[in-house]
């Protein structure tokens, strides 16, 4: 249950919870006081919200089946191509970034050449260690 009280500063109307015990209530003017509901003097000049209704409480449930209707490959197709043209149009015109930029660029460029090289590394070397000509099993 929320409870509308203007403030003592400015006049303006500040909605906060009654149900959570004694709270801090903050106006955007800068005043703020302690708000405790076993004061009855917290009631005067005051109204209750009985309209609005609290966010629900918990977890919500995963409705992957839903979800997965909602997914529209079109959009995924089109965010993508325009992900891919923003790239190009980027790296086309590297030379007029600004020099932070130009620098964030070029260590993600060396981040994914080295982790390529890594991966590649891994996939291609066989299961046996080798060293120079000699192979040990």
């Amino acid at each position: 249950m929320f409870l509308v009280k203007e403030c003592p500063s400015c006049g303006r109307g500040l909605r906060f919870p009654i149900d959570r015990g004694k709270i801090r209530v903050r106006c955007v003017c800068g005043h703020q006081f302690i708000a405790d509901p076993d004061d009855t003097a917290l009631y005067r000049n005051a109204r209750f919200d009985l309209k609005h209704k609290p966010a629900a409480s918990g977890r919500r449930r995963l409705d992957l089946a839903g979800r997965l209707k909602s997914i529209d490959p079109a959009k995924i197709w089109e965010a993508s191509v325009r992900g891919l043209l923003s790239v190009k149009y980027t790296l086309q015109n590297f030379r007029l970034l600004p020099a932070a930029r130009q620098r964030r660029i070029v260590l993600i460029a060396v981040i994914v050449i080295l982790a390529l090289a890594l991966l590649g590394r891994l996939l291609c070397s066989s299961g046996a260690a080798t060293d120079g000509g000699a192979v040990y099993i």
